[in-house]
C-alpha cells in the first residue's frame, strides 16, 4: 500500500490500487504518489561551536541586561538633586513625579560622536569653565558653518525636539541650516561636557543685560544656556555660557534658573507639546505632554503658559486663562505679560490688554510681538494711525513676525484699501500655506471684494488643510460666513461677481461674523499643518458646529473697523 496526495483537495490517503481514486473528492486525476523521505545525515558540529554560541548568547544577554539596568527606574526619595543624574536615577525621579518622558530620558546622554566632538573641543583646556568655553566655541564654529541656524522663536519649528545626540548629528553637517531650539544646543553642550567629566547643567535664561527684547518672545519655547560650576555643582555662582547665539554677557542674578535633569527633560516634553498642538493639530496628545511637562517642571513659567494655550485651543477658556495667570505669577516678564494681553484682547477687555502690553514694552521696548499686540488693540479701537505706527515698528524689529501680514491686512481693510488688504492677506497665506485661519480670512476678504473665484479657492484650501476631525466644523463655518455655495465648483456660465454665488442660508448675503480661534497662535502657531487644533470644535453640549473662541492671535482679531472699507467693515467676534 502506498501513500498518495490529491492536488485538488489536498487530501492524503493510502491505496493499493493501480489507479488510485481520492476518497474525498473522488477524482483519479491529479493524484500524486508520495515518496518516503530519507532522513538527512546529521553532520557533527565542531566541538567549539557550542561553547562559542553559549558565550555569544550570554554576551547578548549581558548587554541587554546592562542597557535595561541603566534605564530601570531607581527607588528615589525627595526632589531631584541639582547634579547630573544616572539614567536609572533620572527614570526614578520621572516615575516619582508620575511623569512620562521615555523619548527624552536620553536628552543629555552622549554617544561616540558626541564624545569625539567633546574631546576635540576641550583639547588643551583645563578646569571646568575653560573646558566649557571650549565646547561652546566648538558649537559656535558649527553655527558659522551653518550647521544650525537660529530663528525668531515666535513659533515652533515643523519638526519635534531632539536629544543631544540627534541634534549633534544634524549640526555637524555643513550648510545643513537646521533650525535648532536653544534647549537642543544647550543639551549638546551639557552632554559633551559631561562626557569630559564636567558636571554641566542646563539653565533657562529669561533676559540678558543690554537686550531690549526677550530671548524667548513666545513665552513657551524657552531660552536655554549651559551652567558650569568651578567646583561642585550648586556650590557658588555658576558660569553661564550661551552656545545658541554666543552672547558675551551672562544673565544677571534672578534672570536665570539652573534646572535639574528632570526639569530639563520636562522642558523637552513641553516643546513637543507645543509642536503637537501647532504643527500636527493633535490637541489631545499635546495636552498629555503638557500634563507630563508640568509634573516634571512645575516651577516653569513656559510650561504653565504652553499649557494655558493648549487648554484654550481645546475649549477650556477659563482653565487656560488661569494657567496664563499662573505663568505670570511665576515670572511676570515681557513674554508672559504680552500673552496675558492677548488673552484680555480676545475677551474684549482692551484696557487690561493695553496695560499688560505696555508693561511688557516698558521692560522690552524692542519686543516685536508686543508691538504687534498693541497694533491689534489700536485696530480694535479704530485708532488706525496708532496701529500703523506699531505695525511699522514691529516690522522693523522682526520682518518675519508671523502675525504681521494679517495685521497689515486688517489695517488696510480698516482704511478701505481692499487691494492692499488682499495683497497682505495673500502674503500671510503664502508664508503659512497650511494655516486654516489664514485661508478663511483671505476668503472673507475676497468675498468683500466680490472676487468669488478667489473666495471659493481659499475656502476649499481651508477645508483641505484642516485637521480631519475639524472638517465638518470648518465646512459649517464656511457655509455660514461665506455662503452655502462657497465650496461648490465655479459654474462655467457664472461670471465672477454675481451675488447669487454668495448668498447666505436665508437667501441674503452672509453677514455672519467670523469666529476664528487663535489658541495655537498663542504658541506662535496657527501654521503647518492644520493651523492648530480645537479651532472649530463643537460648542460645549450644543451638538452644533459652532466655532469656539480659542485665544489671542492679534492678527485675527479684526478685519475692517468702524466705517472700514470694503462694504462696511468686517469684525471678528471676540466675545466668549
Amino acid at each position: 500500500m502506498s501513500r498518495y496526495l490529491c492536488v485538488h483537495c489536498d487530501n492524503r490517503f493510502d491505496s493499493d490500487d493501480a489507479k488510485p481514486r481520492c476518497p474525498k473528492c473522488m477524482r483519479v486525476h491529479g493524484i500524486e504518489k508520495l515518496g518516503v523521505q530519507k532522513k538527512e545525515a546529521v553532520k557533527e558540529q565542531p566541538k567549539w561551536v557550542l561553547p562559542v554560541a553559549i558565550v555569544a548568547v550570554l554576551a547578548l544577554a549581558a548587554g541587554g541586561w546592562a542597557w535595561w539596568a541603566r534605564r530601570t527606574p531607581d527607588a528615589v526619595e525627595g526632589d531631584a538633586p541639582l547634579r547630573p543624574l544616572e539614567p536609572s536615577e533620572l527614570a526614578g525621579y520621572v516615575r516619582k513625579a508620575h511623569g512620562e518622558a521615555r523619548d527624552f530620558l536620553a536628552l543629555l546622554e552622549s554617544d561616540e560622536a558626541l564624545e569625539d566632538f567633546a574631546s576635540a573641543a576641550v583639547r588643551g583646556k583645563s578646569g571646568n569653565v575653560d573646558k566649557a568655553r571650549g565646547v561652546v566655541a566648538a558649537i559656535r564654529a558649527r553655527a558659522t558653518k551653518k550647521g544650525f541656524v537660529p530663528w525668531s522663536l515666535t513659533e515652533p519649528r515643523d519638526t519635534p525636539p531632539r536629544t543631544a545626540r540627534k541634534a549633534l548629528e544634524l549640526m555637524m553637517r555643513d550648510d545643513a541650516r537646521s533650525k535648532m531650539y536653544p534647549l537642543e544646543v544647550a543639551a549638546i553642550a551639557v552632554a559633551a561636557l559631561r562626557a569630559e567629566g564636567v558636571d554641566a547643567m542646563v539653565a533657562e535664561a529669561f533676559s540678558f543685560p543690554g537686550d531690549a527684547a526677550p530671548p524667548d518672545p513666545s513665552g513657551h519655547l524657552g531660552y536655554f544656556v549651559v551652567a558650569v560650576y568651578a567646583d561642585e555643582v550648586g556650590q557658588g555662582t555658576p558660569t553661564l555660557l550661551d552656545p545658541y547665539l554666543g552672547r558675551s554677557v551672562a544673565p544677571e542674578e534672578g534672570q536665570f534658573q539652573v534646572l535639574t535633569d528632570v526639569e530639563a527633560v520636562g522642558m523637552a516634553v513641553n516643546l513637543r507639546a507645543v509642536h503637537l498642538l501647532v504643527r500636527e493639530g493633535e490637541a489631545q496628545r499635546a495636552f498629555g505632554d503638557s500634563t507630563n511637562a508640568l509634573r516634571l517642571a512645575p516651577r516653569s513659567a513656559a510650561v504653565h503658559g504652553a499649557r494655558g494655550a493648549i487648554l484654550i485651543a481645546s475649549g477650556g477658556i477659563d482653565e487656560g486663562v488661569r494657567e496664563f495667570e499662573s505663568a505670570a505669577e511665576v515670572r511676570s516678564d515681557a513674554p508672559r505679560r504680552n500673552n496675558l494681553a492677548g488673552i484680555f484682547l480676545v475677551k474684549g477687555d482692551l484696557e487690561r490688554a493695553e496695560r499688560e502690553v505696555s508693561a511688557a514694552l516698558q521692560v522690552a521696548p524692542d519686543f516685536a510681538g508686543a508691538h504687534g499686540t498693541l497694533a491689534a488693540i489700536n485696530l480694535q479701537r479704530g485708532e488706525t494711525a496708532e496701529a500703523l505706527r506699531e505695525l511699522e515698528t514691529a516690522k522693523r524689529l522682526d520682518p518675519d513676525l508671523h502675525t504681521l501680514p494679517m495685521l497689515f491686512a486688517n489695517y488696510y481693510l480698516a482704511e478701505g484699501d481692499i487691494d492692499e488688504a488682499i495683497r497682505f492677506a495673500e502674503q500671510g497665506v503664502q508664508r503659512r500655506p497650511d494655516d486654516v485661519q489664514g485661508h478663511l480670512m483671505l476668503a472673507r476678504i475676497y468675498k468683500q471684494a466680490n472676487q468669488y473665484t478667489g473666495m471659493r479657492r481659499e475656502a476649499q484650501r481651508a477645508l483641505e488643510v484642516a485637521p480631519e476631525g475639524q472638517r465638518d466644523g470648518v465646512r459649517s463655518l464656511i457655509a455660514r460666513v461665506l455662503g452655502p455655495t462657497a465650496l461648490e465648483p465655479d459654474p462655467l456660465e457664472e461670471e465672477e461677481g454675481e451675488e447669487t454665488a454668495d448668498v447666505g442660508e436665508e437667501g441674503e448675503p452672509s453677514s455672519g461674523e467670523l469666529q476664528l480661534g487663535g489658541g495655537s497662535r498663542l504658541l506662535g502657531g496657527g501654521g503647518e499643518p492644520g493651523g492648530g487644533p480645537g479651532l472649530l470644535d463643537d460648542a460645549e453640549g450644543s451638538g452644533d458646529s459652532e466655532p469656539l473662541l480659542r485665544g489671542g492671535d492679534p492678527s485675527t482679531l479684526r478685519l475692517g473697523g468702524p466705517g472700514g472699507g470694503g462694504g462696511g467693515g468686517f469684525r471678528l467676534n471676540l466675545n466668549d
